[in-house]
């Protein structure tokens, strides 16, 4: 993997995990509710009154099963960005990975790393430059 794809995938990191916390969520909703459908044993709802009066039905369980396996499929993508990532910082010691989230996952400039670390700009950028091509390296 290029310094370019692991910086971008590092980039996302934070929105990948995000995105698997939302997924996991919405699983945890839709078994509730396919849950709540299945114990009432009523297989369509009533999505509403149209303005004759006529009911529209709509097969609850179908559609829900349909929702189960999208977000299924999104977690799986999520889950799987999220475990590239652990797998490589993994590879890192505690401050290489430290630095790592001061910028990837707390998006603070590199001036303010340098602050915080008592380092140059210059050099808060050579090492996770450094850090990138030791990462690309585990691939």
């Amino acid at each position: 993997m290029s310094s370019n794809e692991l910086d971008l995938l590092l980039r996302q990191f934070k929105g990948h995990v995000n995105g698997l916390m939302n997924c996991e969520d919405e699983l945890v909703d839709i078994k509730y509710q396919l849950r709540g459908i299945k114990k009432s044993k009523s297989r369509c709802t009533c999505e509403e009154a149209q303005p004759d009066g006529t009911k529209i039905y709509k097969n609850s369980i179908i559609d829900l099963e349909e929702k189960l396996q999208q977000v299924r499929k999104e977690r799986n993508y999520h889950l799987f960005a999220v475990r590239q990532v652990m797998n490589l910082l993994k590879t890192l010691d505690n401050d290489e990975v430290k630095l790592l989230e001061l910028y990837y996952w707390d998006e603070l400039p590199i001036r303010a790393i340098g602050k915080r670390l008592n380092y140059s700009k210059s050099r808060v950028q050579q090492l996770i430059d450094e850090i990138i091509v030791k990462i690309g390296h585990v691939q």
